[in-house]
């Protein structure tokens, strides 16, 4: 995935505890497009800069349909 805005924090209705507080990143994934990918509460965001890429395991959590894109929840 490449990362294409800096964390921001991680918030809303249904937010798994582990999830809350954290922060989420929005990438892009070739093939896939773009996504929402939550960061626990304890993982260091700091790594996960704009332009920066990385490999993670992942979930799927959900759609935002606003955005139209996945919602991945990093494990």
């Amino acid at each position: 995935m490449k990362v294409t805005t800096a964390p921001e924090r991680t918030f809303g209705i249904g937010v798994d505890d582990a999830y809350r507080g954290g922060s989420t990143v929005i990438a892009e994934i070739p093939g896939v497009g773009e996504v929402e990918i939550r960061l626990r509460n304890d993982a260091d965001s700091s790594l996960f800069q704009s332009g920066s890429e990385h490999s993670l395991d992942t979930s799927f959590t959900g759609w935002n349909g606003i955005r139209k894109r996945l919602i991945l929840s990093a494990q």
